[in-house]
């Protein structure tokens, strides 16, 4: 990271209550606070042992720990769980996640059911017709997100697109 920038990683279950908020909360920080990176790698519940364990292995950490979701700094710093994670962006940045912000049960199995069809190859893309009100918005974020995940852009370009997904996806929550 950059001087002064900062980047969490948050790995969890994808069909965790408490992935969904900590990945909720990553949305968050990073749409209000330029200098903070986020990187959430979620987990199928089939895959989630051999990878938490690899995860307490390189912090040296006893798996029976069960931090969910597992949370660290670039820089190598532990953080925790959920309400580690949690304390540290309240105190650190102010920036605090209601409990009744969304239905966090819909939010992990919408992301349980995301992670599965990327795993299977069968993500739907989204098809607007190009006369439907925001068709022209949601070809643009299609783009951008495609750019994105080839890496193609600068940095700068590719964090305004994170903070314009981030939220989107907080309000594309609270409307549904």
């Amino acid at each position: 990271s950059a001087a002064g920038r900062v980047c969490y990683h948050v790995l969890g279950k994808c069909d965790s209550e408490d992935f969904a908020k900590a990945e909720a909360l990553t949305s968050l920080l990073q749409a209000r606070l330029p200098a903070v990176d986020c990187k959430v790698l979620s987990i199928l519940p089939s895959n989630w042992e051999a990878e938490y364990a690899r995860a307490c292995s390189s912090w040296g950490l006893e798996p029976r720990e069960a931090l969910q979701p597992l949370v660290w700094t670039e820089t190598g710093a532990l953080v925790g769980d959920l309400s580690g994670f949690m304390m540290e962006c309240k105190l650190k940045y102010g920036v605090e996640l209601a409990d009744d912000a969304l239905p966090w049960r819909e939010v992990a199995r919408d992301n349980w059911e995301t992670q599965k069809a990327i795993q299977e190859g069968t993500l739907p893309t989204a098809q607007l017709p190009p006369d439907a009100p925001g068709a022209a918005v949601c070809e643009e974020l299609l783009a951008a997100h495609e750019r994105y995940v080839s890496g193609v852009g600068s940095g700068n370009s590719l964090r305004a697109v994170e903070a314009t997904l981030s939220e989107l996806w907080m309000v594309s929550r609270r409307r549904c």
